[in-house]
């Protein structure tokens, strides 16, 4: 009776550019919901109500200050902040509502702890005193101007994509005086020669400025077509601009993102990238580089973004899928053990991390089943000193925090991995057979999670290679009771899918398979 282990589960993750019976026997073929980590498959977790926006949420900037941690959310015409269970209208009170759309939302940055944000429409706003007062248009910003993004840079800001007195300079960066501690710039005049103030128009290519993201000592300026550096050199010219590639650039803005120090990832054009400031590489050719291009949608694609997760060491490229106005999926890579999955998303306009802080559970507070209840009595549900993530959904609207719970808010999620065109051997270790019917007779999966939770197993064969999966019916492995799942099942090429529907977390560390030849035919 051949047993064949499948060991190993988590350290390919899926690959869906390359036909199924070419992959190794531990990747995947496909997945949803599930991640990829220290050698395990493992279900995502949901997410879970953090507060009740007052305006539908499309930006979300952190803003810590010594006593307080704020979240500022920017809607399209209004602007809040939220602490301490409060919601504050932080509306600018001069000028009226902001003029922000959801293709061109907002960016921004903290500088010398001032929040400032743009949404290319109107003034750069500044909020002067967090925690006090409201958002204000950009002391000192040069009249009759607007930029696509602006972003702090050391102790100066960078604007890129400048319209002057309503001329389009796509492809300039502009970057003002430096600030004074505590303050925003005094100047943005490049004329004036006491100043530091200046403008590089960057003319290697064609492609607007996108975006920008400091990395280490530089400033990284990402354009449609390309990606360039800007170093802080002092003197005459007080920045050095050099090319690191024109091979690539960056879908939109809001799409790169530092996982590591010294390192970015970026959501460019039909790829994801990863580089240190010098050589650019792909994160997913060969492993899901067209599955993205295939589902990406072609009009919403500039409401994409990119977000780091440290506590899972991961990075989340999201976008709209095909024919969605928010991005509804996440391309999900984990760093440390260079695995991507796919994760789905509740029509997210933007997410970032930042503490979130949770009220202690309570008798009162606690909802769950008394049987079912695996909270702690007196136990926060979360470290306020560790970074999650937060997550803005303008069609609620809502303000959620991501990969918590077992649901989506409280209603149950679908989470999978599956593997087709298997052609595994009659003895372990030997090559692939793809000539010997196998007759699959059992599965001995390895999962623990929830005790008494089902996962569904199910098992199926294909004659050829590029034939369809005859699935058999899913059978319920119960975590904890159930040891082997008895089927029956033959063809050349075997499948197996285990798959979640209910309130309940689980690991896969591996599994058997009983395998017998049944012909040649």
């Amino acid at each position: 009776m051949p047993i064949i282990p499948v060991n190993d589960v988590g350290i390919v993750g899926v690959v869906s550019d390359i036909k199924p019976h070419e992959l190794p026997i531990a990747a995947w073929s496909d997945a949803r919901n599930v991640r990829f980590a220290n050698g395990y498959a493992e279900k995502f977790l949901g997410e879970s109500a953090y507060t009740t926006p007052s305006v539908a949420p499309y930006f979300l900037l952190p803003i810590p200050t010594m006593t307080t941690f704020y979240w500022l959310y920017a809607g399209l015409a209004k602007c809040y902040s939220f602490a301490s269970g409060t919601h504050t209208d932080i509306t600018r009170t001069v000028g009226g509502d902001y003029g922000a759309t959801a293709q061109y939302n907002w960016t921004g940055g903290v500088l010398n702890g001032i929040p400032v944000i743009n949404n290319s429409i109107d003034d750069p706003q500044m909020w002067a005193s967090p925690g006090s007062g409201a958002l204000a248009a950009l002391s000192n910003w040069p009249a009759n101007t607007k930029c696509r993004t602006l972003r702090p840079f050391l102790n100066y800001l960078v604007a890129g994509d400048v319209t002057k007195s309503g001329t389009r300079y796509a492809s300039l960066v502009k970057w003002s005086h430096p600030a004074d501690p505590g303050a925003v710039p005094a100047s943005w005049d490049e004329t004036d020669p006491t100043k530091d103030c200046g403008e590089m128009p960057l003319a290697d290519t064609a492609g607007a400025v996108v975006d920008f993201v400091s990395l280490r000592r530089a400033n990284i300026v990402y354009r449609e077509d390309a990606i360039h550096t800007m170093q802080y050199v002092g003197g005459e010219f007080i920045f050095r601009f050099g090319l690191l590639t024109k091979s690539a650039g960056m879908l939109s803005r809001r799409c790169a993102v530092e996982f590591q120090p010294g390192y970015h990832a970026v959501l460019s054009f039909g790829d994801l990238l990863r580089h240190d400031g010098q050589q650019v590489v792909s994160i997913v050719d060969k492993r899901m580089r067209q599955w993205l291009v295939n589902n990406i949608d072609g009009a919403n694609y500039e409401r994409s973004f990119v977000a780091s997760y440290y506590n899972r060491n991961e990075v989340w490229f999201c976008f709209p899928g095909s024919g969605q106005s928010f991005p509804t999926l996440a391309v999900v890579w984990n760093w440390k053990d260079n695995t991507a999955t796919i994760r789905d998303l509740a029509n997210v306009a933007h997410m970032t991390e930042g503490i979130i802080t949770v009220a202690d559970d309570t008798w009162d507070s606690d909802t769950n089943v008394w049987d079912s209840d695996g909270t702690m009595w007196n136990a926060r549900l979360y470290n306020p000193a560790e970074r999650n993530l937060l997550s803005a959904q303008p069609l609620g609207p809502y303000l959620r925090q991501v990969d918590n719970t077992n649901q989506w808010a409280g209603s149950s999620m679908s989470a999978y991995v599956e593997r087709t065109g298997l052609a595994l051997p009659l003895k372990v270790a030997a090559p692939p057979d793809f000539t010997t019917r196998k007759l699959l007779r059992g599965v001995w999966p390895r999962i623990e999670g929830t005790d008494g939770g089902i996962v569904e197993v199910t098992v199926g064969a294909q004659n050829d290679i590029d034939g369809a999966v005859t699935w058999e019916a899913p059978q319920s492995y119960v975590i904890g009771t159930t040891k082997k799942i008895d089927t029956l099942c033959s063809g050349r090429l075997l499948a197996i899918r285990f798959r979640s529907t209910t309130d309940v977390d689980w690991r896969l560390h591996g599994y058997e398979l009983d395998i017998v030849p049944d012909g040649m035919f």
